[in-house]
C-alpha cells in the first residue's frame, strides 16, 4: 500500500487532535510506503506554530520537540522534491479548481505531487482537508480523511 500524507494528516501524528488515532494507524501499517511533499517540511512547522499561537499547544518546547521528531521520522519516508513541473502543475490546478474550491497555493502543490505519484501506481491520498479531499475524489483517486473515517 502506498500513501501520500499531506500536512494536515502529518500534524495529526505529532499533535493529539481529531483524527490522530486514525492517522497514526495508517502511518504505522505494515507493508506501507509513506510519501510526502518537500513543502510539508516547511508547512508542518508553520502549522504547529499556528496551533501554539492559537493556544492549542501550550508550550513552545512541545512545538520544537514535535518538529525535531518529525524531521527524524521523515528521513525514513519518501519525500517528493519540488521542481518547475510541479509548480506549473500546481498553477494549472488552481486555474482548474480554484474558483470552485478556493484552492490554496500549498494545497495545489500537494495535489500536484500526489497526481505525479498516482501516475506511477495505486496511491491513496491522506488528508483532513475536506476541500482538497473532494478535489482528489473528483479526479478519480482514493482518499482517506482521518477525521471522517
Amino acid at each position: 500500500m502506498m500513501y501520500y500524507f499531506d500536512t494536515s494528516a502529518l500534524v495529526k501524528l505529532y499533535h493529539d487532535e481529531e483524527g490522530s488515532k486514525k492517522a497514526i494507524s495508517l502511518f504505522e501499517e505494515q507493508d506501507v510506503q509513506i510519501y510526502l511533499s518537500q513543502i510539508a517540511i516547511v508547512e508542518f512547522s508553520s502549522s504547529l506554530y499556528r496551533k501554539y499561537r492559537n493556544r492549542e499547544i501550550s508550550e513552545e518546547k512541545d512545538v520544537l520537540q514535535s518538529v525535531r521528531r518529525f524531521e527524524i521520522d521523515i528521513q525514513y519516508e519518501n519525500t517528493i522534491l519540488l521542481d518547475s513541473n510541479t509548480v506549473l502543475e500546481a498553477r494549472d490546478y488552481i486555474i482548474k479548481w480554484g474558483s470552485r474550491f478556493s484552492l490554496k497555493t500549498l494545497d495545489a502543490i500537494h495535489l500536484a505531487c500526489f497526481v505525479q505519484l498516482a501516475l506511477l501506481g495505486e496511491f491513496i491520498f491522506i488528508s483532513s482537508d475536506t476541500r482538497l479531499c473532494e478535489i482528489v475524489r473528483e479526479m478519480g483517486h482514493e482518499v482517506i480523511n482521518p477525521e471522517r473515517e
